[in-house]
């Protein structure tokens, strides 16, 4: 039998076992980058989701102390419009005991109730009267 004669092994492409191993290794390494380089934009990710929850938070707590504030100075508005009527009431009362002039006190009175129903119809509180 000559050299010729001899069967030969199939061939794996042409790869030895240390060429195979060294593709293996090289697989291994772009996973290893591709994984690393996702776990970056993953945190970074996770990073901008935390930003906008801070800015979110603060947003909400701005826009609520924003509306504390607009209705505190509703109330100080209508109670600044009722302490005037109150007061001119009060006085209403106090000059109406000491006088015998019954319509002028009932004038007075009727022109604080009209004061009353401007500043709380102003707010929304009464409906305009036809």
């Amino acid at each position: 039998m000559g050299q010729s004669d001899c069967i030969k092994p199939e061939s794996d492409g042409g790869q030895t076992a240390t060429e195979t191993q060294s593709d293996h290794a090289e697989s291994e390494g772009e996973l290893a980058k591709a994984l690393k380089e996702e776990r970056e934009k993953s945190e970074n990710h996770l990073r901008r989701l935390k930003y906008l929850q801070a800015d979110f938070e603060n947003y909400r707590k701005r826009m609520e102390k924003t509306l504390n504030d607009i209705v505190q100075m509703g109330k100080e508005r209508i109670i600044s419009g009722l302490l005037s009527a109150f007061d001119e009431l009060e006085m209403a009362v106090r000059v109406g005991s000491e006088t015998e002039n019954k319509q002028a006190l009932i004038e007075g009175v009727e022109m604080t109730l009209k004061k009353m129903r401007t500043a709380l119809t102003q707010e929304g509180l009464l409906r305009k009267q036809v």
